[in-house]
């Protein structure tokens, strides 16, 4: 159980602990100056009752729709704190149902964007329409607007092999995967479904086959049939094995391990710099694409060519000498 009367711990959460929105349990730490929160900011709204916020052209959405998969991270720097965001979301219909809504498609994304966390703080001690639209646009500015600029202590933290923040998340997400499961399994996404589909008549060595192949590869391993390219097989949620886990990440994020989840934000990090933010024609700014990490089963763009994807990369060699292989 983590202890809140820890002053770092303390300093980091303050109001929401004081306030009564969280719980210890809802408070996880590294211990290289990582904090988090695993309760979701439309879960932590929902504490004051605020569950709408209003938009530009005058209507009410529906905070559970845009901020059920958003979560507060702090690193702590030599003075204070800094704060940003990280999604961790499952495979959703909100959209395919015909709401206005986020879109559907699970995976993590880790902004390294600074986020003003007063914005929350106003609108969860007076939840007018004017801080409830405050903080809707802050966190629209940390997640999605486009034009912005990284914060340093956050790239400096990330660009660290030896960070352990992402292995943090990584174990979080599958944990939040995890309680989706249904009378013991899991349905793979459906980006993963098309993707399979299409293995089956590509060539040895296609793209499309890198997944599939891994699934195939963990089974073997493990086995067992863990995932049979529709479902995941879970034999206890709480108590999920390692090819379990590998089979969530690998479906949901197309990162075939721990370490390559990591490599993969630490990538994304290591580009945020001066000369990324020049635009390149048909392909736009490197450093727009970088300044989140986006880990998700529905992105293909560096699919077969980024290190965090190839086999006894450079990169995932330096992450297992730093945290173990797994």
């Amino acid at each position: 159980m983590l202890n809140t009367s820890d002053k770092t711990v303390h300093d980091c959460f303050s109001v929401f602990i004081e306030s009564g929105l969280i719980e210890k349990n809802n408070i996880e730490k590294t211990d290289d100056g990582f904090f988090c929160l695993n309760k979701s900011i439309s879960d932590i709204l929902a504490e004051k009752e605020i569950y709408t916020f209003p938009t530009d052209d005058g209507k009410e959405l529906k905070n559970e729709n845009y901020y059920d998969d958003w979560y507060i991270y702090a690193i702590k720097k030599e003075k204070g704190f800094v704060y940003s965001l990280f999604k961790l979301r499952e495979q959703e219909y909100d959209m395919y149902a015909g709401e206005r809504a986020d879109y559907d498609s699970p995976g993590v994304t880790v902004s390294f964007i600074a986020y003003d966390l007063s914005t929350l703080l106003k609108c969860l001690s007076e939840p007018t329409e004017e801080n409830r639209l405050a903080m809707s646009n802050e966190i629209n500015r940390v997640v999605a607007r486009r034009g912005q600029r990284h914060n340093s202590a956050l790239k400096k933290y990330f660009c660290k092999t030896e960070s352990k923040a992402s292995y943090l998340i990584a174990e979080l997400y599958v944990k939040h995967i995890l309680s989706f499961t249904h009378k013991g399994f899991i349905i793979v996404p459906q980006k993963y479904e098309e993707i399979y589909s299409a293995s089956l008549v590509q060539s040895e060595g296609s793209k499309e086959k890198r997944l599939p192949d891994f699934i195939n590869r963990n089974n073997a391993d493990a086995g067992r049939v863990v995932c049979d390219h529709d479902k995941i097989y879970i034999n206890d949620p709480k108590a999920p094995d390692y090819y379990e886990k590998l089979a969530i990440l690998a479906t949901h994020t197309a990162d075939t391990s721990f370490n390559r989840f990591a490599c993969e934000v630490q990538y994304h990090a290591l580009f945020l710099n001066s000369l990324t933010r020049i635009k390149i024609p048909f392909i736009g700014s490197v450093y727009e694409n970088a300044i989140r990490a986006d880990l998700s089963i529905d992105d293909s763009e560096f699919e077969g060519n980024a290190p965090y994807h190839r086999e006894d990369s450079r990169l995932e060699k330096k992450h297992i000498e730093k945290h173990g292989k797994f």
